[in-house]
């Protein structure tokens, strides 16, 4: 056995030692174990097809994006109601956009890239596992099936959402880390650059808290046969990182008339540290989630001995790889005031090779994981049948369009997020008005169509509505707003500011 992994064993031998005899008694061929998490992963897709809608507002804001970069052909610049949308680089739009290219404009594909990029985790995974203890081959495909058998995974797989591409180019630029820390190489450092680009124009910034951890303490996990640092290559590679987001950038900045540097540079990055963008949170918030989000694992001894296993293990460098990057990113992401839960499935697969390196039954966890996917189904399967209908806006979406081809106006009273750009192939903006303009609104556009959540709205002697559906714990309602104005109904400031 390689000398660099010996002490880690000794480390662990009293409880979930990893050997090579029981590694090949526990595991099933790697073919075998593929087809598991191939067909995980199809489940979880075929259950949110059939279960869900696109969800508001997030999904749907995403979509309207993407549907307007298609339509107006402006495929540099990310608008939202034809302004220049700041929050997210492009390249999760440019992917609905290469989908669309082949299959035309659909709601099925974006929902589909959650699951492949999932797929595409799993899989890299299994190959940072063989980069960190090549001896053992299969700690990355054993973390694959922690990983997806996380609850929280099998409920966020499917999202279609940024996480998950995000933890795609991660796990590429982790990999090309190592490789270029230990070989040297000019292809593995620039390698290491390009997927250092794709995360940062895949989720902005927050890509750095993953990547430069490990870079600023490569000395601690670095292998003993690993090269000479050649900082004109470390540098080259950095340079590459930021030069295809700037590039970008410049462009798109150029294409908004300036707009865009200012709200990324001003608004967004600055923003999103201090909270003021939505999420503030204090500093402790993401403690109380981490046993959470790793059920069932968190429910089961051995993953706790695993555990263990791995912080007594101090000579493994695959270890101290997975610390430090543990430790800095979730110090700077607790540091940061904006927080969500879903900023933690990169440290999440992280965790699962951790705890992959420390399990001695590989059998007992695959076994939990079929569990955990299975229970993630069920709660998926049982918010879709009682809450699917509830966040349906693909009638109200269609609805808006046929209106607006009609030549109505439409005014969305409250805060308006997009939600029906995409779903009702929208081809101008909506009016968001605050309730204390919408009686002007109302005056000045009779036969516009008023769109408004019953929560905002006093209905004294107000006209029946044209068009009405359940959504979320109220009901969406759709007004002519020459009636609505005669009818004398009054508009309300909502509950929770911001609070569509």
């Amino acid at each position: 056995m390689n000398d660099l992994y010996r002490p880690a064993l000794h480390a662990v031998a009293p409880t979930d030692a990893l050997s090579p005899a029981m590694n090949h008694r526990a595991l099933p061929d790697a073919g075998a174990t593929w087809w598991w998490l191939v067909g995980g992963v199809a489940l979880m897709a075929l259950l949110s097809l059939w279960l869900r809608p696109l969800l508001p507002v997030d999904e749907t804001r995403y979509a309207s994006v993407a549907w307007e970069m298609w339509r107006d052909g402006h495929f540099l610049l990310p608008t939202l109601e034809g302004e220049p949308y700041a929050h997210k680089p492009p390249l999760l739009f440019w992917l609905v956009h290469a989908g669309w290219a082949l299959g035309g404009v659909n709601a099925v594909w974006p929902r589909l890239i959650g699951p492949l990029a999932t797929l595409a985790c799993l899989w890299l995974l299994a190959r940072l596992g063989a980069r960190l203890w090549p001896a053992h081959g299969q700690i990355g495909t054993t973390a694959g099936f922690l990983f997806l058998g996380s609850v929280f995974i099998a409920l966020y797989g499917t999202a279609f959402m940024f996480d998950l591409p995000l933890l795609a180019m991660l796990c590429l630029g982790w990999i090309a880390l190592h490789d270029a820390v230990r070989r040297g190489r000019w292809r593995d450092w620039l390698g290491f650059g390009l997927a250092f680009a794709a995360a940062l124009l895949t989720k902005g910034p927050v890509a750095a808290v993953y990547l430069l951890p490990p870079l600023l303490a490569l000395r601690l996990w670095a292998p003993p046969e690993a090269a000479r640092l050649a900082w004109p290559r470390l540098l080259a590679a950095l340079a590459l990182a930021l030069a295809l987001p700037l590039a970008w950038l410049w462009l798109a900045d150029r294409a908004s008339g300036g707009e865009l540097l200012r709200q990324v540079l001003g608004e967004q990055t600055l923003g999103r540290v201090r909270g003021d963008l939505g999420h503030p949170r204090p500093f402790h918030w993401y403690l109380p989630w981490l046993p959470l989000i790793a059920l069932p694992w968190t429910l089961w001894p051995p993953a706790w001995r695993a555990l263990r296993a791995g912080i007594v293990a101090g000579h493994d460098r695959g270890i101290r790889f997975l610390a430090v990057t543990l430790a800095g990113a979730f110090l700077v992401l607790s540091g940061i005031s904006g927080k969500q839960v879903h900023y933690l499935i990169p440290l999440l697969a992280l965790g699962a090779l951790w705890l992959a390196r420390g399990l001695a039954d590989h059998a007992g966890a695959r076994r939990l994981a079929i569990l955990g996917l299975a229970f993630g189904m069920l709660l998926l399967l049982g918010a879709g049948l009682v809450l699917g209908s509830r966040y349906d806006l693909s009638d109200a979406g269609r609805h808006v369009g046929r209106q607006q081809q009609a030549g109505r106006a439409v005014a969305y009273v409250g805060n308006y997020q997009g939600e029906f750009g995409f779903l009702g192939r929208l081809r101008a903006p909506v009016a968001e008005l605050r309730p204390d303009q919408a009686s002007a609104w109302l005056a000045a556009h009779p036969e516009g169509l008023v769109v408004v959540r019953r929560k905002r709205l006093d209905l004294r002697g107000a006209p029946a509505p044209e068009y009405r559906q359940p959504y979320k714990t109220g009901e969406l309602l759709m007004f002519r707003a020459g009636e609505l104005a005669r009818s004398g109904s009054g508009f309300r400031e909502p509950d929770v500011p911001g609070d569509g």
